[in-house]
């Protein structure tokens, strides 16, 4: 039940011109700036690839960046 209402809150915040769309999520979580993409290897040596960022589109659709 928390999907819908979070996303209820966050299209209200759009409606209110607080946010877009299309902004990166980094933008508010700076922890997920230079996330990777997990490719190989164990901890803590982990082996990732860069990807794209993900924008607030992608959380409310919930689909990988």
């Amino acid at each position: 039940m928390t999907k819908p209402i979070t996303s209820v809150a966050f299209m209200m915040l759009f409606e209110e011109g607080l946010v877009a769309l299309d902004e990166p999520v980094h933008k508010y979580i700076p922890e997920w700036k230079n996330l990777g993409v997990f490719q190989a290897g164990t901890a803590p040596a982990f082996l990732t690839r860069p990807r794209r960022g993900r924008c607030d589109r992608d959380l409310l659709r919930h689909t990988p960046a």
